[in-house]
């Protein structure tokens, strides 16, 4: 009697075709799917394992819980974090690593949302200790003002996640970096300041000519630090974001200098929320055919979109900084006001509960 064909027998690729029909469409279950196959059936597993996605994005498992026997609940972010620290084969080809200020944070008992520090000691670790041959792009976006009204209970300043030693050990664990966005990711008590040549050495460490940079959220970064890293990269730039109060008409001066040649997409603080004056841009703009200007209001990483066409035009979206960056204040002073409500309400519950035990 003949044995029942196997999947096994098949050509390798007609077998990774195959069975990549099984693999779920959504990432954390797609990488969950992955290590499961791949400890059922070890045959399988180097097929399966040519399916990992290129992609991650860390916001996808913050509302996605791995269930393990038991009934135990494993927090996704951690799992995911510390698997492709232990396996080089889930990093080996990863090319984009995504991180918002929802996927780092966690509830604690009072409600309060933080930093989840598991998160944040994984995260550092996997970009400066481990080797990420293949990642093009890293997306650190920490921007507690995309919470909306939500993040009035937020507890955490600034997410401390590069400091001078992750600047110096980055190039090495990402050779092949391109494209890399660091918003509100320095700062805290273990040196998060980073000086002009600190900052200069890190650029000049890359491996590969970046194409674009985001850099915000910074309280150090200062036109010095502008003028010393930008003749190293600008040339090969096609977007540039430099969010910073600190940044003035030097830092423009610099982005003329430096980053004319291939340029599409700049953004910049407003003239409003920082000391980059209206005569200054006008300069740049003039020196420079940008195909989209963005405005930064420095206080909250907003930025206004400015289709650059005619200079005409520039009042206008100066003026809109200037109101919009009213209605941000108002709007803040008035959660201000809602967070001291829910406050006293709560302490009168409190209060009115201990009148009720009494009696």
């Amino acid at each position: 009697m003949s044995s029942a064909p196997s999947l096994l027998v098949l050509p390798e690729v007609l077998l990774g075709k195959i069975i990549s029909y099984a693999a779920p469409s959504e990432e954390c279950q797609a990488w969950e799917w992955i290590g499961a196959v791949g400890q059922t059936c070890r045959a399988l597993r180097p097929v399966v394992q040519s399916l990992a996605p290129p992609r991650l994005s860390l916001a996808h498992f913050e509302q996605y819980r791995s269930y393990r026997p038991g009934g135990s609940v494993v927090d996704a972010r951690v799992g995911i974090l510390r698997s492709l620290s232990d396996f080089s084969w889930k990093r080996q080809h990863l090319k984009e690593l995504h991180v918002n200020v929802e996927s780092v944070l966690e509830t604690r008992d009072d409600s309060r949302r933080a930093i989840h520090e598991g998160v944040l000691a994984l995260l550092r670790a996997l970009v400066t200790e481990s080797s990420l041959p293949e990642l093009e792009w890293l997306d650190i976006q920490i921007n507690p003002w995309k919470l909306g009204r939500s993040g009035r209970s937020v507890d955490f300043d600034r997410f401390d996640l590069i400091d001078t030693e992750s600047l110096r050990l980055m190039p090495s664990a990402l050779p092949h970096l391109e494209n890399l966005s660091l918003y509100r990711c320095f700062g805290g008590e273990t040196g998060g300041e980073v000086s002009p040549q600190q900052l200069m050495q890190f650029f000049q460490d890359l491996r590969t000519p970046l194409r674009s940079l985001s850099l915000g959220g910074a309280p150090w970064l200062t036109d010095d630090h502008v003028e010393a890293f930008l003749p190293l990269v600008g040339q090969s730039l096609t977007c540039l974001e430099l969010n910073a109060y600190h940044l003035s008409d030097r830092s423009l001066s610099s982005i003329t200098r430096c980053c004319a040649e291939r340029l599409q997409s700049l953004t910049i603080p407003a003239p409003c929320s920082s000391s980059v004056t209206e005569a200054g841009l006008e300069r740049m703009l003039s020196d420079m055919d940008i195909a989209n200007l963005y405005l930064a209001l420095c206080e909250s990483g907003v930025a206004l979109p400015f289709m650059y066409r005619t200079q005409e035009e520039l009042p206008s979206i100066l003026a809109l900084t200037r109101v919009t960056r009213t209605l941000m204040a108002a709007r803040a002073a008035v959660i201000a006001i809602e967070e001291e409500m829910d406050e006293s309400d709560d302490d009168y519950e409190e209060e009115e509960e201990d009148i009720i035990i009494e009696e």
